[in-house]
C-alpha cells in the first residue's frame, strides 16, 4: 500500500481523473490495475520429474506381480501422487508433470516412495528417484483330495485320496496336512501309509505312488488327523489314501488344507469334495396258501408276510399280486390291500418290522392256479432274491378225490422166542387135524 500526498484535485476548474500504472518489477511477473488497486502475479516455476520402477522377481516366474502401483513423489509442502500402469520388460517408468521446483526462493530437493505390492521388499535410490522391487522365490504346495465315488449306499466302503504336490519353483519344508477328522457319517477303517496290506483290503479303487519321503498319519475320533510330509521338492507329489464305511444317510463334506514354511500363495492350499450316503433296505417277501386240494366254489386264504432286514428304514413298501385277480375276491385283513388291482400299500417299513396281510378269494374254475408275489419299496434293495415268492400251487376239481390213507403195517414179534415157535407149531398141527375130520 502506497499513500500519494498532496495531489493536486482541480485543473482549469475541472477535477483531474488520475489512472495508476506500474513499472516492471521483475521476470515473470504480470500486474493487472483495477482502480488505486495493482495486483501482481507470478506462476510459479514446473518442472516434469520421471520415476523409475525395477522389477526383480525373475521376469514375474511367480505370477506375483501387481497390474499397477501406486507412487508419491514428495518434497518441501509439495506431494504428488500417481499410479504407474503395468508396462512390457521389468522396468517401469512414470512422469509426474508441472512439478514446483523452488519454494521460498529455494530449489525443493524431492524424494519417492511407493506403496508396496504384497509379496515384495522395496528398496530406493533418491538420488535417481529409482524403485526397486525384490521377490525371493518360494514355494508353491498345493493340495486335492478326491473321492471314488460320490454316490454310494450306506454300509459301503469308500476311499478318498489327497494329493500334495509342489508345484515349485523351490524345493518345499516342513509340509503337512491339517484337516479335521472325517465328517460325522463317514467312518476311519485305515490308510495307505500305516497299513502295508491297505490294497489286499480295498477292490476297485485309486492306487497311490507315495515315493520316497518320510510320511506318518495319526487319526483320533474327535482330534485333528495330521499328515506329515516334511520335506517335498519341486515337482514331487505324495498320496494319502484312507478307507473310510459310510454309516450316516446324507451328504457329508471333506475338507483339507496344506501348509509348508514358504509357502505365501493360498488359493491352492484348500480343497473339498463330497460323498453322498444313501438308504438301503432289504425287503423280504414270504408268501403260503392254507389248501392246495379244493373243489369249485371253495375259498382259499393266501398269506403274506414282508419284513424289512434294513439296515435302513423303508418307504413306499408295496406288495403286488396280479396272479389273485383271476379269483373272486371275499376279504382281507387290512383296509390297506385293494382287490381291483392287488396291491397292498404297506408304506413305511422301520428296519426290523414285519408286517401281515391274508386275502382269502373264491376259486370257480376247473385247474391249477400258480400264485406269485413282489415286494418293492423307495429305497435301493441289496438283496433282490427274496423280493418275490410263490406259494404251493392249488388244484381245484369238480370233485376231488380225498387224500389216500396209508395203510397200516402190522407189527410181528420178533423171531427168536423160544415160546413163539411152539405156539406157532401148534397152531398149525390143530388146524392140519381140523381139516382131516371134515
Amino acid at each position: 500500500t502506497f499513500n500519494f500526498t498532496d495531489v493536486i484535485v482541480y485543473q482549469d476548474g475541472n477535477e483531474i481523473v488520475y489512472a495508476l500504472t506500474e513499472a516492471a518489477v521483475g521476470a515473470g511477473y504480470s500486474n493487472v490495475t483495477s482502480g488505486m488497486t495493482i495486483t501482481n502475479s507470478r506462476a510459479p516455476e514446473t518442472k516434469d520429474v520421471e520415476v523409475t520402477k525395477v522389477w526383480n522377481d525373475t521376469d514375474d516366474l511367480e505370477r506375483v506381480r501387481p497390474d499397477s502401483v501406486t507412487v508419491i513423489l514428495a518434497g518441501g509442502d509439495q506431494s504428488y501422487e500417481g499410479v504407474i500402469p503395468e508396462q512390457d520388460g521389468n522396468e517401469w517408468k512414470y512422469t509426474f508433470h508441472k512439478v514446483i521446483v523452488n519454494q521460498n526462493g529455494e530449489p525443493i530437493k524431492y524424494s519417492v516412495e511407493e506403496i508396496v505390492p504384497n509379496m515384495y521388499k522395496v528398496t530406493y535410490d533418491q538420488s535417481s528417484l529409482t524403485i526397486t522391487n525384490t521377490h525371493e522365490l518360494v514355494c508353491d504346495v498345493a493340495v486335492t483330495v478326491a473321492v471314488n465315488k460320490h454316490i454310494v449306499y450306506i454300509g459301503e466302503v469308500v476311499e478318498y485320496v489327497i494329493t500334495v504336490t509342489n508345484v515349485g519353483p523351490v524345493n518345499a519344508t516342513g509340509v503337512y496336512v491339517n484337516s479335521t477328522v472325517l465328517p460325522e457319517g463317514l467312518t476311519y477303517i485305515t490308510n495307505n501309509l500305516t497299513n502295508s496290506k491297505y490294497y489286499e483290503l480295498r477292490s476297485k479303487l485309486l492306487k497311490s505312488t507315495l515315493g520316497s519321503t518320510a510320511q506318518s498319519y495319526e487319526q483320533s475320533t474327535g482330534t485333528f488327523g495330521v499328515w506329515t510330509i516334511g520335506d517335498l521338492a519341486v515337482g514331487q507329489q505324495v498320496k494319502l489314501a484312507i478307507l473310510a464305511s459310510a454309516d450316516v444317510v446324507g451328504k457329508h463334506t471333506i475338507k483339507e488344507d496344506v501348509t509348508a514354511d514358504s509357502d505365501v500363495y493360498e488359493p491352492n492350499n484348500h480343497d473339498s469334495t463330497w460323498v453322498k450316503v444313501l438308504p438301503v433296505t432289504d425287503l423280504e417277501l414270504d408268501k403260503s396258501v392254507d389248501m392246495t386240494k379244493i373243489k369249485v366254489g371253495d375259498t382259499v386264504t393266501y398269506t403274506f408276510t414282508v419284513t424289512n432286514n434294513g439296515p435302513s428304514d423303508a418307504t413306499g413298501v408295496k406288495v403286488t399280486d396280479k396272479n389273485i385277480l383271476k379269483h373272486e375276491f371275499v376279504s382281507a385283513s387290512s383296509d390297506d390291500y385293494d382287490p381291483t388291482t392287488g396291491v397292498w400299500t404297506i408304506g413305511d417299513l422301520a428296519n426290523g418290522e414285519s408286517v401281515t396281510l391274508t386275502v382269502t378269494v373264491r376259486i370257480n374254475e376247473v385247474g391249477v392256479f400258480t400264485n406269485d408275489a413282489v415286494v418293492t419299496g423307495d429305497q435301493y434293495d441289496n438283496d433282490t432274491s427274496n423280493n418275490n415268492a410263490s406259494s404251493e400251487d392249488v388244484v381245484v376239481s369238480e370233485d376231488p378225490e380225498p387224500e389216500p390213507e396209508e395203510p397200516e403195517v402190522p407189527v410181528m414179534p420178533k423171531a427168536g422166542n423160544p415160546l413163539f415157535v411152539l405156539l406157532i407149531a401148534l397152531m398149525v398141527l390143530t388146524g392140519a387135524m381140523f381139516v382131516r375130520k371134515e
